[in-house]
This record gives C-alpha cells, structure tokens and sequence, in this order.
C-alpha cells in the first residue's frame, strides 16, 4: 500500500539518497560537467513566447554549468532579452561573426527568418564553421515552414529543410532512439526513456513534429519518428547532428519537449528532460574537447545507481588515447567488487567493443548478489594501460521499499490488480480524473441554515427538523399569541383549582 501511494504521488527529491551510495551520479559522465570547468555561454532565440519557451530556458537557467541570455520577439515589434553573457546584457541580435562567437551554443526556436537578415545568417553559419554549437528547433516560422531552405542557415544543419509546404504532422508520437542514437554521447542515460514502450515509464508523448527532406551525407540520425516516413522514404526526422567546420549543430523537429519536464519533473536533475538538453548543449559546445584535459584515458558510464537482483547491469566504457582519439581493439574489462568484503574474490568481466562506435565497449553483468558494489574498468592496449574508472551501484531486494525510492510500475499494477483497483502513472493524470468523474456513486450533500434564537417557534421547529419559510414579521405576533395562550390557560386553571 505505501509503494501505491508513494508512486501515486510521483514524490522525487531533487537528489535521492540510496544506501552506500551518496548522492545519485550525474548519467551521462561523458559530458559531467565539473566545477573547475567555464560555463557554457547559450544564446537562445524565439519569436514568441511559447510553452517550449518557458520551460527550456527555466531548464537552462537552473543548470549551474549554463549562462543563458534569451531574446523573445514580442507583440510590440522588438526583442524582449533577459539574461547576460560575461556579466552582460543581451539587447539585439548579433549581426557578424563576432558577435555570434560571443556565445558557445545558439538556440534558434521559432523564429522568422526575416528576423535574421541575409547578413545575421550569413555571419551565424560562419560562426558555426569557426566552433559555435547551433540547433534549430521545431515551429509555424521555422525549418522549411519558416522558409529557411537555401539559406546559410539551412547550409551548417546536419538535414535538407525542404519547401513551406513540406507539412507537420499533428499526432502525438513517443520519439524512437535508432543505432546511431544508442551510441551517441549526446543520449546516453536515455536507452529507458527513449525505447519503443517509452509511455510505459511515464514520459509523455511529444505532440507531432515538422517534417524535413531528409538528413546529410555526414550526418547523424540520433531520433526518428516510430511510424512515419519522410519525403526521401525513410523514417521522419526528429533529432539530426553533424560536425561543421569545428563547430557542430543540430536539427530537433519538435516543439513540445517540455511535455517530457511536466510528466518528470519530480525527478529533479535525473529527469530525462534535464539530461536531454543538458546533453544536447554540451555536445553542441563541445566542452569535453574544448577543456582538453577531458579527453584523455577512460570514461564509463552505468544506466542508473540501483539494480534489483534479477535484473542485468550494463556497463560502458569509452576509451581513449593521450591525443584524444578513440581507441579501438582495446583489452578493456571491468572488475567488479562488493564493499566491504575483503575476503571474496572480485569478478573479472571482459567488455566487448560495440561494431558501430569506435572506443565504446560494453558488458552485461548479472546475478549479483545483494549490497553495493564496486566495478574498476581497466583499458590497456600493448600491454601499455591506457587508464581506469571507477563506477558504483548498488543491488536491493524489491521488499526493501525505503532503500529503493524509484517507480516501480509492474509491482504497482500488480497490486491494483490484487486489489481491485486502478494503477496510474503521473504522467497519465489526465485519465484517471477522467475516470473519478465517470464514477458514479451514492452524494451526500450538506447544507448550512441559520435559525434565529429569539423565535421560540423557529428554534423549536427546528430541532424537530422543519425549517418553516413564512416572513420574519410573523414571528412577533405569533409568540405574542403564544405568550397570551399561556396566560389565558393559567387563568383558567388557578379559577378551576380555586387558587384565586
């Protein structure tokens, strides 16, 4: 019952703490992003004030390795900024490539391209090809919508824009992860939330998508609608990426990603919303090459902090060499031990390198016993050890309920279904006020009434549960006739009695 209601409520602390473990670790150790790092400076542009809008730039605003200064073209035929850069405002938009390589990563949203200027444009590709992270997100007056095709703008993103009429598509979908995806730094840690069941662990769908000609030669396909094709045949479009130049940009054909935040947002900074873009801004930036001292010996990266005993742990692990370049026909393996238990023997696990990505190799380990463990994966190439990382997890029993505060949907229905009651995830609210207002049960309704306590045939009639509606000026002569009734009666008795 307690796991009922604890997932009912959908309660996360912002960080949770589980045993052995401390504060959960950030997903994706690939882009963690460490204090002794410069922030990562994020212009991000609108053309109007929109729920994608508000919840990404609140998103951007509470990462504490983001500085984000917004522009929003408003009703009033200007740009409203908010935000600095360096201690600076941001009051127009930047018109050469200097003024574009103030920032590390350029948010375009919904913007009209007459906004722009051939020269904005202009200036903003090559700013791009100097090192500058750009995304282009879905709306009305962008992509091909928006008239964007054979601009500059169309030239640095990784995907064909296509004509206005290339079409949207109004159906709400759950976006599906391809292979490219599944390797990509940008979406690790989102395997869970971005398969083909994603509505099954309370992510919300996104509510239809603008549609492209198709992807580039050098691009990347990272996410792709499950369902529908685009006009070069294949899947359409979500998530694109490329290297331009030296700097990279992006193509997200979507506009309602916040939806992601509103079904998660008890999870605080594991929310998949937050890691999606904290990810995406971060390999947009190219921070881990940027900081040089990141890109050497072996990162790894464990799906989540905590494992039921039947359930098998991945591992992975991206090796690279003093020059930053990923490592291939690697001896990588992992060495698993449990803490504080000097006496067992460790688990020597070999992990295999993954066919479609260099540097990235992977294992699956299983049947761990009960406690926390810890796994140190060694690369070495030649017999020369090119680093090691140390990774931790912990493993409970599904009865230790206060160990264990993540959601846990089939033992929720399971129950409902024992019961004879309903399971809801937060993010299907919607239906269950839908169902509370189809239950049709017995009412009872209250109703507050005052009675005036100087009418004794009021009160009277009251306590006997009538409430008489005739005027308040029948009361006087009504108790004066009462009064006289009472009079007369002892009259006549005291004459009967001979008490006169």
């Amino acid at each position: 019952m307690f796991r009922v209601v604890w997932e009912c409520i959908g309660w996360r602390s912002g960080w949770t703490r589980f045993p052995g473990n401390g504060r959960l670790p950030t997903t994706d150790v690939y882009f963690q992003q460490l204090a002794s790092e410069p922030r990562i400076r994020v212009l991000y542009i609108e053309g109007k004030f929109r729920p994608e809008y508000r919840e990404l730039s609140r998103a951007l605003l509470r990462d504490t390795g983001i500085e984000l200064a917004t522009l929003v073209w408003g009703p009033d035929g200007r740009f409203s900024s908010s935000g600095t850069i360096n201690a600076q405002p941001v009051g127009e938009l930047p018109q050469d490539v200097s003024g574009w390589r103030r920032f590390d990563v350029v948010i375009l949203g919904d913007v009209d391209r007459a906004l722009l200027t051939e020269v904005g444009m202009s200036s903003l590709e090559k700013a791009v090809q100097e090192g500058t992270g750009l995304v282009l997100l879905g709306g009305a007056s962008s992509l091909g919508t928006g008239g964007y095709e054979t601009t500059p703008i169309e030239q640095a993103l990784p995907v064909w824009l296509g004509s206005k009429d290339t079409g949207e598509q109004k159906q709400d979908f759950f976006p599906k992860i391809t292979e490219d995806g599944l390797a990509h730094p940008m979406l690790q840690g989102l395997e869970t939330w971005l398969g083909g069941d994603s509505d099954s662990r309370g992510l919300s769908p996104l509510s239809g998508n603008w549609v492209v000609s198709g992807s580039k030669p050098q691009a990347k396909v990272l996410l792709i609608h499950p369902g529908l094709t685009g006009p070069d045949g294949n899947p359409q479009i979500i998530l694109a990426v490329q290297t331009y130049g030296k700097g990279r940009s992006a193509v997200l054909t979507v506009d309602s990603t916040y939806r992601w935040y509103l079904s998660t947002r008890t999870l605080g900074p594991q929310s998949p919303y937050t890691i999606f873009w904290g990810q995406l801004v971060r390999w947009l930036a190219g921070s881990a090459q940027k900081n040089g001292d990141k890109v050497t010996g072996v990162e790894a990266l464990v799906d989540k902090p905590v494992f039921q005993p039947d359930e098998p742990i991945r591992v992975r692990a991206l090796v690279r060499n003093d020059k930053g370049e990923m490592v291939r026909f690697a001896a990588v393996r992992i060495q698993v031990d449990q803490k504080g238990d000097s006496q067992s023997r460790p688990l020597v696990v070999p992990m295999a390198p993954v066919s479609n990505r260099d540097g990235l190799y992977q294992t699956t380990i299983t049947q761990l016993g009960k406690g926390d463990w810890s796994g140190q994966i060694i690369a070495s190439k030649d017999g020369v050890e090119i680093g090691r990382k140390t990774v931790s997890f912990s493993v409970v029993w599904p009865d230790d309920e206060m160990a264990r505060l993540v959601a846990d949907g089939r033992l929720m229905q399971q129950i409902a279904t024992a019961t004879g009651g309903y399971a809801y995830r937060l993010s299907q609210l919607p239906q269950l006020m839908e169902t509370l207002s189809q239950k049709q049960g017995e009412q009872t309704w209250m109703r507050q009434r005052s009675v005036p306590l100087y009418s004794l045939v009021r009160t009277g009639l009251a306590v006997s549960g009538v409430f008489p509606s005739w005027p308040k000026s029948w009361d006087l002569p009504m108790q004066a006739s009462i009064v006289l009734t009472l009079l007369v009666g002892e009259w006549v008795l005291r004459r009967r009695w001979q008490l006169l």
